[in-house]
């Protein structure tokens, strides 16, 4: 009689293992998918905010968004459309809104928005001639328009991202967070520091009486809304627009093509054909008083004032915005603004300067 044993090799698998090799995978998918030129990115925000003083009742408040976002450079994907990108972005908001808690006339947080999913923007841009490019779809404007990197990538408040009267302006406000139309925006580089910009939109985007999802409907009663912004750069180390690779990036909400720049200013003009309410005039009826278009502008600027020597990620921006708007159908008629930025103030890495795909103008 005779006895056999066997020796099994056994391997213990840990968790991080797991983890680290799911990641692997995914940036090992990320870099084929780059080669394609397909650029996938996920982001979520959280807002945490609590009213300790004042307002309607103390409570705390979290209130976030998910934001799926899908970049397609078209000359990898078809060499044929040199100088094309196309852009989806899904969007999920989440929470509780804290301004109800607040009883603020502006929004406490530029996250919020009642609880739902829908695509957000979905376009398609193609740039010509190396000073030009036209995009045409569902936009987001104040992803261009009315933009200071200083204050929109770091204050929570919503008027620091887009201004209180060009935000609250027309039946459901312009074309961005939370509700977006179909629009087609035209940019043109005029000399090697200055840029003008010009969109035209559906007056009235979304639903005003349903938030939920996404709604295209294009109506005459909804009229048009336009805005054109003239944007002047100051750069480091003499570097001009014309050629100058852009940042196709998210921003938090929206996306945006900032410069590495060290000033910039700009003014910009916006209307609606959009019949409105007036806000003092009544009819017999007891209906409020109609008023057919209104317009607003607004002016921007914002510089680096100081660098640390020897360190251009460490500095202090200035930066300060004014806006008015037709007081007759606009709840905010004024807006002024400004502050103070210093980046680099803590060690560690800087998150204020992501790498991100790079995309012309």
């Amino acid at each position: 009689m005779s006895s056999h044993s066997a020796l099994v090799n056994a391997k213990t698998f840990h968790p991080l293992e797991r983890v680290d090799g799911v990641l692997n995978q995914w940036k090992a998918f990320q870099a084929s998918m780059d080669d394609h030129g397909i650029l996938l990115e996920t982001t979520n925000t959280v807002d945490v905010l609590s009213n300790i003083s004042g307002g309607i009742e103390r409570k705390t408040a979290a209130v976030g968004d998910l934001d799926l976002l899908l970049t397609v450079d078209m000359k990898k994907l078809v060499p044929a459309l040199r100088g094309g990108t196309l852009f989806v972005y899904g969007l999920g908001t989440y929470g509780d809104d804290p301004s109800k808690h607040v009883g603020d006339i502006q929004a406490v947080s530029n996250i919020a928005a009642p609880n739902t999913w829908k695509l957000f923007e979905a376009w398609y841009q193609q740039n010509l001639f190396e000073r030009f490019s036209l995009l045409a779809g569902l936009y987001d404007v104040t992803s261009e328009f009315d933009v200071m990197v200083s204050s929109s990538e770091l204050f929570v408040n919503s008027s620091f991202g887009t201004g209180a009267e060009f935000a609250a302006s027309g039946q459901n406000g312009p074309s961005t967070f939370p509700a977006t139309s179909l629009g087609i925006r035209g940019q043109a580089i005029m000399t090697d520091r200055l840029m003008v910009r010009a969109v035209v939109a559906d007056g009235v985007p979304g639903n005003p009486n349903d938030f939920h999802g996404t709604h295209i409907h294009l109506s005459e009663d909804d009229g048009l809304f336009g805005t054109m912004e003239l944007a002047y750069y100051k750069f480091r180390e003499g570097d001009v627009l014309t050629g100058k690779p852009r940042r196709l990036t998210f921003r938090r909400i929206g996306r945006s093509a900032p410069l590495e720049y060290e000033a910039k200013a700009a003014i910009g003009f916006w209307g609606y054909t959009t019949t409105l309410d007036h806000l003092s005039k009544v009819e017999s009826s007891g209906d409020p008083g109609k008023q057919h278009g209104t317009y607003g502008m607004y002016g921007l600027a914002e510089y680096d004032v100081y660098h640390e020597k020897g360190d251009t990620d460490q500095e202090l921006t200035l930066f300060v915005r004014a806006g008015m708007a037709d007081p007759k159908v606009n709840r905010f008629s004024q807006y002024y603004g400004g502050g103070l930025v210093y980046t680099g103030l803590l060690p560690g890495q800087n998150l204020t300067k992501p790498e991100w795909g790079q995309q012309r103008l």
